[in-house]
């Protein structure tokens, strides 16, 4: 008989040999181009490749961004370059001049005379000087477009005569902090008229133009306040001799370093004050209309009052020209 083993062994050889070739053009189509791994058609290979390249750019721009971010932050919480004030106040030229840094202060609120400051002390020569200080009216020489950003027209603010060697657009400028400060120390002189003003009027009956001064120091005190309002908090223990909690008016602030601002001011000034004072309004210049009220009160028509601005420091309400009641109380251009 005829084996019919061989005929079995050899069909067994073929199937191997075709499961074998099955299993590699599974795993390794394309005539096994890839070595390892399933294959990946050649488009999916191509977006793969994009997208890799694409998270390695997002994944650069969020580090850069963070970092910037980082810095960002920094400068403002260290009020670098003045970055914090940019923010909260409007625009001045001082702040590109001078750093004014935001420092940790404690209020002395005590109701008593604790660390002797003279700034609480009775009137004297020493006390007035003090005073005169940090309410300097001295002007302050700024450019024609920082009259624009501080919204005011430059057609109507004065400048420097190019005599002075300012250059052409020279304009005059004063800092809002000292004439508060002006205002607050007139308030005070009216609390001790009877040293300041005794000898003029010593039935304390001030002329009309006196209680007015009073009145617009009284409220640019009130909106500077206001202004600057800050959300800090007054505790109020038990103290001896009270029934009823005291307020601690010690309170921790954060605040602008003045004597910064007070240093850069006597820096930067312009200090000749008697060729300031003599100074005229030019020909060509049109100026603000004001109105017969203001007139009224300075009693004159033409409004060529004597200079009233007392740049110097100032003693008395006699020696402040306010241009702010000026412009506040104009009627409209010539």
């Amino acid at each position: 008989m005829p084996s019919t083993s061989a005929p079995r062994n050899n069909r067994a050889k073929y199937q191997a040999l075709d499961d074998e070739e099955e299993k590699q053009q599974f795993l390794y189509p394309d005539n096994g181009n890839f070595e390892h791994g399933l294959a990946r058609p050649a488009g999916l290979s191509r977006t793969y490749r994009l997208l890799t390249a694409l998270n390695i750019v997002i994944l650069g721009l969020s580090i850069a961004l963070a970092a910037h971010s980082f810095h960002f932050r920094a400068t403002l919480v260290g009020n670098k370059g003045n970055a914090l004030l940019k923010i909260s106040d409007w625009y001045s030229p001082v702040h590109n001049l001078a750093q004014i840094d935001i420092i940790h202060a404690r209020v002395n609120g005590t109701l008593l005379d604790t660390d002797h400051s003279i700034f609480r002390q009775p009137p004297s020569p020493q006390v007035d000087a003090a005073w005169d200080r940090i309410g300097s009216l001295l002007p302050h020489v700024i450019s024609r477009a920082d009259v624009v950003r501080l919204g005011k027209d430059p057609s109507k603010a004065a400048r420097f005569p190019e005599d002075w060697d300012f250059g052409p657009e020279a304009y005059m400028a004063e800092l809002d902090v000292m004439h508060t400060i002006h205002c607050l120390n007139a308030i005070r002189r009216d609390v001790h008229w009877r040293h300041y003003f005794g000898d003029r009027y010593p039935d304390g009956v001030f002329p009309e133009l006196h209680r007015v001064h009073t009145d617009h120091c009284l409220y640019i005190v009130l909106q500077d306040l206001m202004c600057h309002a800050t959300a800090d908090m007054i505790t109020t223990p038990w103290v001896d001799g009270q029934l009823n909690p005291f307020p601690d008016f010690n309170i921790n602030r954060k605040c602008r370093d003045f004597e910064g601002i007070v240093r850069w001011h006597e820096q930067t000034a312009v200090t000749d004050m008697e060729r300031y004072k003599a100074l005229r309004k030019p020909e060509d210049v049109i100026p603000y209309r004001m109105s017969d009220e203001f007139h009224e009160k300075f009693g004159t028509d033409d409004g060529l009052f004597a200079p009233f601005h007392s740049h110097g420091g100032g003693h008395g309400h006699e020696g402040h020209m306010e241009a702010g009641i000026g412009t506040d109380g104009h009627k409209g251009h010539q």
